[in-house]
């Protein structure tokens, strides 16, 4: 038994008409939409965005557990990361924990200016805030595709570059001198 499968058009609910024209010389057919089919697949593809983004980790997420558990690790120093803002500008990640604080950025991929980035967001919460800074600091970047002339410029700028599975950057503790900073 042969059954006919639906053609794409069927699908989409979208219907020729051979007989309506855009135009009276009959040279332009138009294609009319089905717009009550759209709307129950618009809302089944944002039902299965939001359902994606409730079970997957933000990349901010993956980077606080990933870089607080390597500072445990190392350190023996425990961070509670959160996303900040200082002079309207984001910084992906803060923590701090007596005179230790850390700045980290987080990008898919790692190039060359979001090394720079880092720099900028430590200046920046140093001028304007420094009720943050403390005596050394952590300046991070983690990222899931480094390319290999922002792993060299991070090495260069004391900036720790990780993943999820490695550092690529040695972890640089930087002094950032006397500070009222009191957690």
């Amino acid at each position: 038994m042969h059954v006919p499968l639906p053609q794409p058009a069927e699908v989409l609910g979208l219907c020729y008409n051979p007989t309506a024209h855009a135009q009276p010389d009959h040279s332009n057919p138009e294609i009319h939409i089905n717009l009550s089919i759209l709307k129950p697949l618009t809302t089944a593809i944002k039902d299965i965005g939001t359902t994606l983004e409730r079970l997957t980790p933000s990349l901010e997420d993956e980077a606080a557990e990933v870089v607080a558990f390597q500072v445990q690790s190392k350190l023996g120093v425990s961070l509670h990361f959160t996303r900040i803002f200082v002079d309207s500008r984001e910084v992906d990640l803060y923590a701090s924990a007596g005179d230790l604080w850390v700045a980290v950025e987080a990008a898919t991929r790692l190039g060359v200016k979001l090394v720079t980035e880092v720099d900028e967001k430590v200046d920046l919460i140093s001028q304007h805030r420094p009720d943050l800074v403390g005596k050394r600091l952590i300046k991070a970047a983690y990222t899931v595709v480094p390319l290999q002339d922002a792993v060299e410029e991070a090495k260069n700028k004391g900036v720790w570059v990780l993943t999820w599975r490695e550092e690529l950057t040695p972890l640089v503790i930087h002094s950032t001198g006397p500070s009222s900073h009191n957690p």
